[in-house]
């Protein structure tokens, strides 16, 4: 049992807080924030495994907000790990990204139909872009502006772009990026206006 009654006792609400402290407390903060913000858009509510699967999609999404940067290990220093080493929790995100039950239509389709409804009362943007990501593949991506931010709907990596027949290879992606986007065409708003850029 402690003694409280002594000065050298100084109680933790009273205690100043060291820099780890504080750089974890805001990290918690801002996965708490990240998860109370994404968690509204899925109806009903993850329960289960489901909800464990929710937990660690938001704790990569956190680290990447802190971190500024996509290398697994930055986001994993920079997303809360409850005390587990940086290799712990990189094997954590390499196991969901692995998954195969995981899908964009289960995560990632929810959260960009909610994003679009919100952006329906405005003409909406649409940009597309391609980038090298590495290993010599080729990122597709459309995103919608947002004051003046690309903020992504859909992606698509593929390591068959890039060969000696780069752009008509790019060319046939980009029509079924947009094909398939067709397709699920109820995940736009049709009460807005849409321009491609």
């Amino acid at each position: 049992m402690r003694d409280t009654c002594h000065v050298w006792y100084t109680p933790p609400c009273l205690r100043p807080f060291s820099q780890e402290e504080c750089i974890m407390s805001d990290t918690y903060r801002r996965y708490r924030a990240i998860k109370q913000a994404i968690m509204q858009f899925y109806h009903p509510r993850p329960t289960g495994h489901r909800e464990k699967h929710f937990t660690t999609l938001v704790a990569p999404i956190c680290g990447l907000v802190g971190g500024k940067k996509a290398h697994l290990s930055s986001i994993a220093d920079h997303a809360p790990s409850n005390g587990a080493d940086q290799e712990s929790v990189i094997a954590r995100f390499r196991r969901w990204l692995k998954h195969s039950g995981h899908t964009h239509e289960s995560w990632f389709v929810p959260v960009a139909k909610a994003l679009l409804a919100t952006l329906a009362q405005q003409p909406l943007q649409l940009v597309m872009d391609g980038s090298v990501v590495g290993r010599g593949c080729l990122a597709l991506m459309v995103s919608v502006v947002y004051h003046g931010r690309a903020l992504p709907l859909a992606w698509v990596v593929d390591s068959a772009i890039i060969n000696r027949r780069g752009a008509e290879s790019a060319e046939n992606n980009i029509i079924c990026a947009i094909r398939s986007g067709e397709r699920s065409a109820d995940s736009f708003p049709s009460a807005s206006s849409a321009s491609l850029r």
